[in-house]
């Protein structure tokens, strides 16, 4: 996805990258809820979508129980299996662990977020790749994957591995549109928004 990329407006000693606004324009059905949700430490909760596909754009913020030893986030491109199905597919899980007061990291990439909350994860998926955004660009991590063709559709859930309860504040999700029907090109030169 195309990405912005600009100074830390908290640490001008760093750069923070988020997709480009544009991207927005592809958002079509969605989900939302703003009700609390504590997650209990080693369980995990599905997030109930009502279309199948695998374009999708997630918005989660976790509050409460952002302690040293945290371990939570969210499971996406997994197949929902058919009755008397052999899929073995993990799908792909993007994990943060809080490695002190106000810090994380996941996959290496390390950031800062307000020891009280929330923490952001935000998650663009396109049909076989999934780009995690953390805390408002401050981290990204970019994860390649294959569904397989036999699931119905593609699950996606919080989950919580780690020791500790965490809380979910808010969940947002988005099915993406394909952007070939927002835009034509004429000619190689030329991009017009239909």
């Amino acid at each position: 996805f195309p990405r912005s990329v600009e100074l830390d407006p908290e640490d001008s000693t760093r750069i923070v990258t988020n997709p480009i606004e544009e991207l927005k324009s592809l958002r079509g059905e969605s989900y939302r809820s703003t009700t609390p949700k504590k997650l209990a430490a080693k369980t995990s909760s599905a997030v109930p979508l009502v279309w199948d596909g695998t374009q999708m754009e997630v918005i989660v913020n976790f509050t409460g129980g952002l302690q040293k030893g945290s371990t939570f986030g969210v499971r996406s491109l997994f197949p929902i299996k058919l009755p008397n199905s052999t899929i073995e597919n993990e799908g792909v899980s993007t994990l943060i662990h809080v490695t002190g007061p106000g810090t994380a990291e996941s996959s290496g990439a390390s950031f800062k977020f307000p020891a009280e909350g929330p923490l952001t994860l935000r998650l663009l998926v396109d049909h076989s790749i999934v780009e995690a955004i953390l805390q408002h660009g401050r981290a990204a991590i970019t994860t390649p994957h294959c569904p397989p063709m036999a699931a119905v559709g593609i699950g996606l859930e919080l989950i919580n591995p780690g020791p500790l309860e965490v809380t979910v504040s808010s969940v947002e999700v988005y099915r993406l549109n394909d952007a070939s029907t927002l835009y034509k090109v004429t000619n190689a030169a030329n991009l017009v928004v239909v």
